[in-house]
């Protein structure tokens, strides 16, 4: 049985709802949320920024790689991107190796 796809309000309120969970620090529910607005629609930026962060603050580094990096291909240039990327670089221990990222996903 497959879900089916949320409407434009519904993806809002989605993310309404994921930003609120994430604010009040019920980060794993806030991290399913922007992930049931991903599966609808994958570019979703905040959302991927969201999930970014939501995957760090539950020490998941690696799963923030992984998505801030896909986001650093919609948004090569934006400033909380690649501060969030670096981030989660730091977690990983990987840091010093922040430009083989940014010149792989550039």
């Amino acid at each position: 049985m497959t879900t089916p796809p949320l409407a434009a309000p519904a993806l809002d309120q989605h993310m309404q709802a994921a930003a609120q969970w994430h604010q009040q620090g019920q980060i794993e529910r806030a991290a399913e949320a922007y992930r049931a607005v991903l599966a609808q629609q994958p570019r979703h930026t905040q959302a991927l920024q969201m999930l970014g962060v939501a995957e760090m603050q539950l020490g998941h580094a690696e799963l923030a790689v992984q998505v801030l990096r896909s986001l650093v291909h919609l948004t090569p240039h934006d400033a909380d991107t690649l501060c969030n990327l670096g981030s989660a670089l730091e977690m990983q221990g990987a840091l010093a190796n922040l430009h083989v990222h940014l010149d792989a996903d550039l």
